[in-house]
């Protein structure tokens, strides 16, 4: 028996290339990105992030420990409540533990339906995105909050298409669900300034814009608000914002890397100051991160444009 012979084999391929082989496949499997990511600054444009009431972005685990105190808090009132009910209405009071349960059980199956409408988003499958969305957005014993939620994830998925005054309309259907101090309110006012402008619509853009006051600090909250703002500005030509405020903008937007529309709006602002330099930095930038279809059918005049400028760079 030679050395070569104490090699094992499978056919002609070597065992350890073989355990190599899959050691690496195993790598690469744990390796797979979640849905939610834990922090703005490492989001890509196939994931999701968790906002609080802020805008501020949160990790899936520190909604997970609000979401099992709100959980607990929920479960001691409602074993109160139907110790009450049995003392004030005997027997039949055990009936509102039940319908309890019911609604919390409702509450759940709709939360996971909008789990999966927002996987098969940034998946872009968006006719399923929209059809589970506006099943839940449909449903009369969902919670409000719910039922904002897949109004706006409905309209992401029509704004995907290039479905500018469907979206909208989804938009504004969503405010009339969401709190006052929601976060997913605050996005959709954003939002709806920039299919305002898309469509055109330029001085309800504007009205819309000004009604949100001062640019927040909050990162999330930022970069809606920046991303609408900048849209406006964009289909609108013109803009008359600093240098040195413009600058600050393209920081906190290199910082993001699902900002790639946002970093084609702040390429165009450079350009239109002259500065091809940073145009052009902001471009790179902004084309390396494209998500593909979203942003292509979403903003079709800010695509157009940076396909014209990197043809011509």
């Amino acid at each position: 028996m030679t050395g070569a012979d104490d090699v094992r084999s499978v056919g002609s391929v070597p065992v350890e290339e073989l355990e190599e082989a899959e050691e690496a496949l195993e790598a690469e499997l744990a390796l797979e990105t979640p849905l939610f990511a834990d922090r703005f600054q490492v989001a890509t444009s196939r994931q999701v992030v968790l906002v609080d009431s802020d805008g501020a972005v949160r990790s899936p685990a520190w909604f997970r420990r609000r979401t099992l105190g709100q959980s607990l808090l929920f479960g001691a009132a409602l074993g109160v409540g139907g110790m009450l009910a049995w003392w004030v209405l005997g027997p039949i009071g055990l009936a509102f533990a039940p319908a309890g349960y019911l609604y919390a059980l409702v509450r759940s199956a709709g939360a996971g339906e909008l789990r999966r409408a927002m996987a098969a988003l940034v998946e872009d499958r968006f006719d399923d995105a929209y059809t589970a969305a506006d099943r839940v957005s449909q449903r009369r014993l969902s919670p409000r909050l719910v039922r904002a939620e897949a109004h706006r994830l409905a309209g992401d998925a029509l704004w995907a298409q290039g479905m500018h005054a469907r979206a909208l309309d989804r938009m504004r259907r969503s405010l009339e669900f969401y709190g006052a101090a929601s976060a997913g309110r605050w996005i959709a006012r954003c939002d709806e300034v920039g299919l305002l402008a898309i469509l055109g619509r330029h001085d309800e853009a504007e009205a819309a814009a000004d009604a949100l006051g001062v640019e927040p600090m909050k990162e999330f909250a930022r970069f809606s608000y920046l991303t609408a703002v900048w849209q406006l500005a964009f289909e609108k030509g013109a803009h008359d914002v600093t240098e040195d405020v413009l600058f600050e903008h393209a920081q906190f937007a290199l910082e993001i890397p699902m900002a790639a529309g946002l970093l084609g709006l702040l390429s165009w602002a450079y350009a239109s100051l002259g500065d091809d330099d940073m145009a052009a930095h902001l471009l790179e930038q902004a084309l390396d991160r494209h998500p593909g279809p979203r942003l292509a059918f979403g903003t079709p005049s800010l695509e157009r444009w940076m396909q014209a400028r990197r043809t011509e760079g």
